[in-house]
């Protein structure tokens, strides 16, 4: 029965196909379930290592988060069910990759819009940020070893580490820009409270920082495929896909093709390559996207409208 009322708990998604809005059968829950491996006494219970598996399961999990900040709360109860409700980098993993599934306009429409009053999906990052401090200071250990391991792992969870690195690693820039943006928000008003929490052995500056680093990076990408008409192949005619883990390795793209050919596609006249220049250096909305001049919301807001 208990199994039964974890189901029933589990939300249905509206509108969708595949009978995905019926109630969950036991057993399709079951089959994209594992236990831990942490040995009988752990009763952790993961979803299958099988992505495409897990995907329906947290399409259903996540999907209160579309909704309103009045059942966003859902969610939480659900990981709290299968026990791994404090495996941070767990839930960061599972949000990604459901996040993931979900067009741009989806994503920007209950968290980034004029309309969008309570954001839920900015209040539960939020929330699994404060909750990380909450167990960090429950499970402090007696030595300063341990105090200092845990003290690392809240940083960690602090700065939302592994939604960093699953950022880097998304093909769809548009959507890597708009999570990015996402998180920074959570970031930032949760990491505030922190830093009043730990009198400043966290700091706000300190866990925005790298996210700030990211949307810089995303910006430049973004400007690139956009100049490019998404044509942004790597020397030698590979076909691997512009993300920010990519562009950062050294062996794999070519900034002075990129400029080589973007001027070639404008014009092959160099007066009218000189006179855009002189146009966005005079523009008032002109900014470079790599500098710490795109980071307001007005600048977002620019970037986001041009994809």
């Amino acid at each position: 029965s208990t199994n039964y009322g974890f189901l029933q708990s589990i939300p249905r998604l509206h509108n969708s196909r595949d009978g995905e809005n019926e109630p969950l059968q036991f057993s399709k829950f079951a089959m994209a379930c594992q236990p831990s491996s942490g040995g009988e006494s752990d009763d952790r219970v993961y979803l299958t290592k099988i992505k495409r598996s897990r995907l329906p399961i947290l399409k259903r999990i996540f999907r209160p988060l579309l909704q309103d900040l009045f059942v966003f709360k859902v969610v939480n109860s659900s990981f709290v069910q299968l026990g791994i409700n404090e495996d941070f980098d767990t839930l960061q993993k599972y949000f990604g990759e459901w996040a993931s599934t979900l067009s741009s306009n989806d994503l920007a429409k209950s968290n980034m819009y004029a309309t969008a009053t309570w954001r839920p999906i900015i209040r539960w990052l939020h929330d699994l940020i404060l909750t990380a401090y909450d167990v960090n200071q429950r499970y402090q250990g007696p030595s300063q070893s341990q105090a200092k391991l845990e003290d690392d792992s809240l940083r960690k969870n602090a700065k939302l580490e592994t939604l960093i690195k699953f950022c880097t690693e998304i093909e769809d820039l548009p959507k890597a820009f708009l999570l990015a943006a996402i998180c920074t928000d959570a970031i930032s008003s949760a990491s505030l409270q922190l830093e009043q929490k730990t009198y400043g052995k966290i700091t706000q500056v300190e866990c925005i920082r790298p996210w700030e680093e990211l949307l810089r990076k995303l910006r430049t990408c973004l400007l690139v495929s956009l100049r490019l008409g998404g044509d942004v192949c790597p020397p030698g005619g590979g076909n691997d896909p512009m993300t920010v883990s990519n562009v950062e390795r050294p062996d794999m793209f070519s900034v002075y093709s990129w400029i080589a050919r973007d001027e070639l596609y404008l014009s092959h006249d160099n007066r009218v390559i000189m006179a855009l220049e002189s146009a966005c250096v005079s523009s008032a909305d002109a900014f470079y996207p790599s500098t710490v001049d795109g980071d307001g919301d007005r600048q977002k807001t620019i970037i986001f409208q041009s994809c």
